[in-house]
C-alpha cells in the first residue's frame, strides 16, 4: 500500500538523523588537508549560537544579492522567520580544528507545494 503525500511529508519530517538516512560521511576532507564535521540539526535544535552563525553566514553570502534586485530587498525578520520554520532541518559542516567556527550548512524541509 502506498502512503499518500501528507503521510509521506509526516515520516519525512520525523527522520531525526538525515546524515545516516542518506547514506553520508560524518566527516569530510577538503583539498587533502582541512577536515570538516556534519553535523545535522532542526530549528529546534540549533543553539543560540548555531542559528546565529547560521544566520550571519546566509546574510554575509546573500545579502548583496537580494538588495541589488528591487522585488526582494533583505530583511533580517522575514529571513530569519524562513530560515527558522519549525520543519526547518540543516545539515552544518563545521572545522574539525575549531568547531565553533561554521564553513557551510544546507536547509531544507518536507512539504507539499502545489
Amino acid at each position: 500500500e502506498s502512503l499518500d503525500e501528507t503521510e509521506l511529508i509526516k515520516y519525512a519530517n520525523s527522520i531525526t538523523d538525515y546524515i545516516a538516512v542518506c547514506g553520508l560521511s560524518p566527516s569530510l576532507l577538503v583539498d587533502g588537508q582541512h577536515q570538516l564535521l556534519l553535523s545535522c540539526k532542526t530549528s529546534h535544535t540549533l543553539s543560540p549560537s548555531e542559528k546565529s552563525m547560521v544566520f550571519d553566514l546566509l546574510k554575509n553570502n546573500m545579502k548583496d544579492s537580494y538588495d541589488a534586485e528591487p522585488q526582494w530587498k533583505w530583511n533580517d525578520a522575514e529571513k530569519s522567520s524562513e530560515l527558522f520554520h519549525k520543519n526547518s532541518k540543516f545539515l552544518l559542516y563545521f572545522e574539525s580544528e575549531n568547531p565553533h567556527n561554521l564553513v557551510a550548512f544546507s536547509t531544507f524541509r518536507f512539504e507539499w507545494d502545489d
